[in-house]
């Protein structure tokens, strides 16, 4: 029987919130690591099958690269720590280990890897600051940084694990998958250490809040605080991603994972990730909502059960002042509650206010988009105001797959219940806006801006007098995205255009003064053919001799070359506006424009480039390579669509990707959302209309209450 405070202190020592302990104890291969143990009964789990139980064995490999000495268990109960009658052993030379398992037991939990620092890390060298590791319960041969994202996200949102390592391949842009040995890839080797550098950094930063009361009633614990530091991964993959895709990211790994450059750049990474609050939210102070909002997801579901009828529920609210806010709500009738082929349906609503001026629409972040093209999978096709969504009945785990706007997203999700019957809406709001992930994963709204835009002290006294009613229910809501289509605005300013062949050739005006790219004043026109956006697209850009911006003394610098007319636009990261010569501040905007070309001919390669803004009329300037890749065209329909692979850099911030329709003979501009995992607080309607109904009281224009 293990000794009382085994479980505890175990993952206390191993989930890197001290650099003085190690994980010993149990398991040969101890390397003289010191515990400091308690007396007491320990944690059990119920004993394995009985006397006629066979035992197998399960061979399983930790790796960043391969770790020895760290102590593997199979975590029968799921409870992240290692307890009596659990088996448990440790790691060779090759990061190998094989525990005796019952065979009944195969598949009962996760397996964990307690990486302490009396272990080594054959690429890394000896470890310095303990963490945790994990896979899921039917993937248990390789432990590693990628399994114990997949894991946290089966976790929250009741995926299978084939489905969450789909979408963290996807989101890191990973070639292989995340369960199999990845070493031979330093891409993946680098990305594997930054995860579990991040991870270290963020449990750094929340260990004081370790035996803190949380808002459950029971302190927050070292697993909590190793989970939340994995939700926050999972809630900022892209732009982690976008760091190891940088040009530096890239280049100081190239000879390897474990290069002394590769290695110090994963650490300086690391330092600025957990101190931007744009990336890590998550401090000591407001880690109790979050771990709250885990442990009851990762709990049995909830008993509560709504009254049947009509129901809804707020997705988001933000409340700016009396003529400005919005709100986005999903709704249903009985009738549409009532399952059809194992389906239930739902409408969305998105309402706003802007300066009064009251606007309602349906799909789409803003009623000019109302009428966009989607790929349903079978036709081209539009979500009108009134389009009903489906979603899968939920299953016993609270689980189901919610299909919108006919196949524009596919997702799994795991929803609980709570109900907030009685409490002052203030309280509750304040509870929301500390909850530190976004909406939407690193491009959803902050929680921080929901509800209304006043002070802790002004809430209070604004929203003394109301509470919500009798059957109001908070949700607390994980989804992750298994499928995503392209879609695009059917109009003419959405349209791909393109330069005369002879502009896109490029050329040096310094040597040619007549040279077309330099003189030509002829407007590009719209494409007709994919075929059409490569030829004219060669990246080959038109060099001119140094300029100052016309009417001021800003220079261009000593490089001033034109890509516009030779290069194809992918996205422009930042938001700084264009100017004229009286207003402009500099030669080039802050903003940063990615762009792509072709090689041409038989040929699919591309190149990558990141790029200036001229801050008169927002051309591309002075483009600098930033990788390459590969297009590739599909046939959906009537349709024809180029797709991009291996886009590196800056481009991976952006939560979508560019995508090419060819469609009745005109080129669309269009784009593919990015899978991604998403943490969310939504409301049922009861509450959602005390909340509007208070709001009205307190003079907020055009806030109704809403019926289904």
């Amino acid at each position: 029987m293990a000794n009382g405070f085994l479980g505890t202190k175990v993952a206390l020592a191993c989930a890197v919130l001290t650099g003085i302990a190690a994980c010993g104890g149990g398991g040969g291969g101890g390397g003289g690591a010191i515990f400091p143990f308690a007396t007491g009964p320990a944690p059990t789990v119920p004993d394995p099958a009985g006397p006629g139980a066979t035992d197998q064995d399960l061979t399983i490999k930790v790796m960043e690269g391969s770790i020895r000495n760290a102590q593997v268990f199979l975590d029968r109960n799921n409870n992240g720590m290692l307890d009596g009658g659990e088996p448990s052993g440790r790691t060779d030379a090759s990061g190998s280990v094989t525990l005796k398992v019952a065979s009944d037991d195969l598949g009962s939990g996760p397996v964990v890897a307690l990486v302490g620092t009396d272990a080594v890390d054959t690429l890394f060298g000896p470890v310095s600051t303990a963490y945790i590791l994990k896979a899921p319960a039917d993937r248990p041969q390789r432990i590693t940084s990628f399994t114990t994202l997949i894991h946290r996200m089966v976790e929250n949102t009741g995926a299978s694990s084939d489905q969450a390592e789909a979408n963290v391949r996807s989101q890191l842009g990973l070639p292989t998958n995340l369960f199999t040995d990845y070493s031979a890839d330093n891409a993946s080797v680098a990305a594997a250490a930054m995860l579990v550098r991040f991870a270290q950094r963020i449990s750094d930063i929340l260990a004081p809040a370790i035996d803190q009361p949380a808002l459950t009633g029971t302190a927050i614990t070292a697993t909590d605080i190793a989970n939340e530091s994995q939700n926050m991964l999972l809630d900022r993959l892209l732009p982690i991603r976008s760091n190891l895709d940088s040009r530096y990211g890239r280049e100081s790994c190239a000879t390897g994972a474990n290069s002394e450059q590769c290695k110090a750049n994963i650490a300086h990474l690391a330092d600025l990730y957990v101190t931007d609050s744009n990336e890590n939210q998550l401090s000591a102070l407001n880690i109790g909502p979050a771990v709250k909002a885990t442990r009851e997801l990762t709990a049995a579901p909830s008993a509560l059960v709504e009254a049947p009828g009509p129901a809804g529920n707020l997705e988001f609210l933000t409340l700016t002042n009396s003529t400005n806010w919005s709100r986005r709500l999903f709704l249903s009738t009985a009738e549409e509650l009532t399952p059809i082929n194992g389906n239930v349906r739902f409408r969305e609503l998105r309402n706003s206010s802007v300066n009064g001026t009251i606007a309602t629409w349906s799909s789409g972040g803003s009623p000019e988009r109302q009428n966009d093209l989607h790929w349903s999978g079978s036709a081209w096709v539009t979500c009108p105001f009134g389009f009903q969504n489906t979603n899968t009945v939920r299953d016993a785990r609270s689980v189901n797959i919610g299909n919108y706007c006919d196949g524009l997203s596919l997702s799994v999700n795991k929803r609980m219940s709570v109900d907030i019957s009685g409490q002052p809406l203030a309280a509750v709001f304040m509870g929301v806006k500390v909850h530190p992930y976004s909406t939407n994963g690193p491009y959803g709204q902050r929680y921080s801006t929901w509800g209304p835009n006043m002070g802790a002290v002004e809430m209070l006294t604004s929203l003394a007098p109301y509470t919500f009613p009798e059957g109001s229910v908070m949700y607390y809501q994980n989804a992750v995205d298994l499928e995503t289509a392209p879609i695009y605005t059917p109009t003419d300013a959405n349209k791909a255009t393109v330069s005369l062949a002879e502009v896109a050739a490029g050329g040096d005006s310094r040597a040619n003064p007549a040279v077309a790219c330099s003189v030509s004043t002829a407007a590009f026109t719209p494409a007709t053919s994919l075929e059409e956006v490569i030829s004219r697209n060669p990246g080959k850009p038109c060099i001119n001799a140094p300029a100052n911006l016309a009417g001021t003394t800003f220079s261009s610098g000593p490089r001033n070359d034109g890509w516009q007319g030779t290069s194809l636009s992918l996205l422009t990261l930042g938001g700084a506006p264009l100017g004229t010569a009286a207003t402009a501040t500099d030669y080039y905007t802050t903003n940063t424009p990615i762009r792509v070309s072709f090689a041409g001919g038989s040929s699919t390669a591309v190149t990558f480039y990141e790029c200036k803004q001229r801050a008169i009329n927002g051309s591309a300037r002075n483009c600098d390579v930033v990788g390459e890749g590969n297009y590739t065209i599909t046939q959906l329909g009537d349709a024809r669509v180029m797709r991009f692979s291996r886009v590196p850099g800056l481009a991976t911030f952006s939560g979508s990707e560019r995508v090419l329709v060819e469609r009745s003979g005109a080129v669309y501009l269009a784009n593919q959302s990015k899978p991604i995992a998403r943490k969310q607080i939504r409301m049922n309607l009861k509450a959602a209309n005390a909340i509007f109904s208070a709001f009205t009281d307190l003079g907020y224009v055009g806030l109704t209450q809403l019926a289904p």
